[in-house]
């Protein structure tokens, strides 16, 4: 993918709530492919690409609050100010080198291979707060209690990820039509590791009049094991080009095998001399169903 144009647009629903919502837009221009092709004279029909490509790249930065004034969250006695905040950023990035080799077998078929290794990089922080603050009414009874409640969650992950991935393309063609076939093996990591700190806590919250027990939980653990899969996937390709209309014509479609659902961060593995461990409180789990994507 030597993409040049970058749009994105995320949504974040009841992010602080019910019936809050958050929306993100990213665009970007940018260049972000080299290669070089060498046509080998030595073997007939034969030729090599180096190539350094960001495949993926993606920054993401959000902050907002929602204030809600006389409501009633906690009880049904007096009136509460609710205040949420919310505060994400996030950068991930997935740099690749590539080595490909290619050759004709003859006037209608060739076929080729590629070795490419995978950088993968992520820093990602994530805060949200809920505070619920009794509103003071002089004519209420002062025998009620009147407490403060309070949430909040804290996340920030620093990793990164060198994995091996291998593909192999069939080309066949013909006078006016072409069509390819390319399997992408499930991609192998080499090593990485990721620094965790996650928080957890609450305060004199109440459900339906229940107190619920306070509880605050942090871990930190560090130089611990991660990964990221990328599956197996097939792509099939057909290219048609007509010689009254002048016009190409192409139909193209890719399945990705699902990936069940494993460890990406596993505080419980070591990746390094220096790692210092963690419980499943920090552990983050990757998955995904399988997709098939097709274009005209």
């Amino acid at each position: 993918n030597a993409s040049l144009f970058n749009l994105e647009h995320k949504k974040y629903t009841n992010p602080l709530g019910e019936g809050t919502q958050m929306e993100n837009w990213i665009f970007k221009v940018f260049p972000r492919f080299a290669s070089y092709l060498f046509q080998s004279k030595r073997i007939k029909h034969t030729s090599f690409q180096v190539a350094v490509f960001n495949r993926n790249s993606n920054q993401t930065s959000i902050y907002n609050r929602v204030r809600l004034t006389s409501t009633n969250l906690s009880n049904d006695v007096f009136d509460e100010e609710y205040t949420g905040l919310f505060d994400l950023n996030s950068k991930y990035d997935d740099y690749w080198g590539s080595f490909g080799w290619s050759t004709r077998i003859n006037d209608h078929w060739s076929i080729g291979t590629s070795i490419n290794v995978s950088v993968q990089s992520l820093n990602y922080f994530r805060s949200t707060t809920a505070n619920i603050i009794p509103i003071e009414d002089p004519s209420t009874n002062d025998s009620i209690p009147k407490i403060s409640s309070n949430w909040q969650t804290y996340e920030k992950l620093k990793a990164y990820n060198w994995r091996l991935i291998g593909k192999i393309g069939v080309l066949y063609k013909a006078k006016n039509w072409s069509s390819g076939l390319n399997i992408t093996l499930p991609s192998m990591r080499l090593f990485g590791n990721a620094d965790v700190n996650k928080t957890v806590s609450q305060t004199n919250i109440y459900n339906n009049g229940q107190a619920v027990a306070d509880f605050y939980h942090n871990e930190y653990p560090q130089f611990v094991y991660f990964k990221m899969q990328d599956p197996l996937s097939i792509a099939f390709g057909l290219r048609y080009f007509s010689d009254k209309s002048r016009s190409e014509y192409y139909f193209t479609m890719e399945y990705f095998a699902g990936i069940k659902e494993y460890k990406s961060i596993d505080p419980s593995r070591k990746a390094s001399s220096q790692s210092s461990f963690g419980s499943g409180f920090s552990a983050y789990n990757f998955g995904n169903k399988q997709i098939l994507n097709f274009a005209i």
